[in-house]
Parts: structure tokens; C-alpha cells; sequence
């Protein structure tokens, strides 16, 4: 379903209409205005893309976590850094299997946007804690 959502961006992201008149071969072009819905869709997909791009960095220090914290003597900063990593991930995860894509819904415009503007907000939260786990766990192993 999100790859359908995914390639739906794709599509919806032409800045141009190309239309045939009947018996015109020729293409005639109109510009289409970005609607709300269009702005809504392009910004989840910008933090999406943000948040995912990360996901190598989270596993890569969430295995240097787990072999660091079993050096140390409080080990509680380091558990709770690579739980907070794998909980981004599998949040991450589960939002993307949510999420729905815009064409299956039966809904109005204002209804689309209501949901799309619940969704920035957690894709938003999501990137923001994120990246606030791999800050924490930067620090922890002296890389940030």
C-alpha cells in the first residue's frame, strides 16, 4: 500500500497536463496549481524520506550501544538509548503500514486534509524523536 501511496507522489508531482484534441496531435500544456492536499501530501513525504534516510544510522549505533554498555558500569543511559533507537524504527515501520493512500479513500477534500494534517503531525513527531535518539546516542559514544 505505501509503495502504491509512494508512486501516487510520483505521479501527482507533474507540474504539467498534457491533453490531445481530437484529431490534434499536437500537446497542449497547462500548469496546475499545488492545492493543499498536494503541499500536506509533498511535506509527510519530505520528513518520511528524512526520517528514513536515518534508519542505517540507527542500526549502526544501535549495535555500537549494545557492545558499549556491556563496559560500563551504569549501563542504564545505554539500554535506554538503544531501546529509544529501536522504538524510532519500529514506529517508523508501523506509521508506514497506516498510513493510507489518498486515491482508496472515500472521503471528501476536507475529510482528505483532516487526515493528512493528523498525518504530517506524526511523521513530524516521529522525525523529531528520531533524530533526538540519535543525538542521545551520538553523545553517548562521544561522536556528537
Amino acid at each position: 500500500m505505501a509503495i502504491g501511496f509512494f508512486a501516487l507522489i510520483l505521479c501527482s508531482c507533474s507540474n504539467s497536463n498534457t491533453s490531445h484534441e481530437s484529431g490534434n496531435s499536437s500537446n497542449i500544456e497547462t500548469s496546475q496549481e499545488e492545492t493543499v492536499l498536494d503541499i500536506l501530501k509533498r511535506d509527510i513525504m519530505d520528513s518520511h524520506d528524512i526520517t528514513m534516510a536515518k534508519m542505517n544510522t540507527m542500526a549502526k549505533l544501535r549495535g555500537e550501544l549494545k557492545d558499549t554498555w556491556k563496559t560500563q558500569k551504569d549501563t542504564a543511559e545505554y539500554y535506554n538509548a538503544y531501546m529509544d533507537l529501536g522504538q524510532a524504527k519500529t514506529d517508523m515501520m508501523d506509521w508506514m503500514h497506516a498510513f493510507k493512500d489518498m486515491t482508496e479513500m472515500e472521503a471528501t477534500d476536507a475529510e482528505k486534509e483532516a487526515y493528512l494534517r493528523e498525518q504530517f503531525a506524526k511523521m513530524k513527531n516521529l522525525e523529531e524523536y528520531t533524530m533526538s535518539s540519535i543525538k542521545v546516542a551520538k553523545k553517548l559514544l562521544g561522536k556528537g
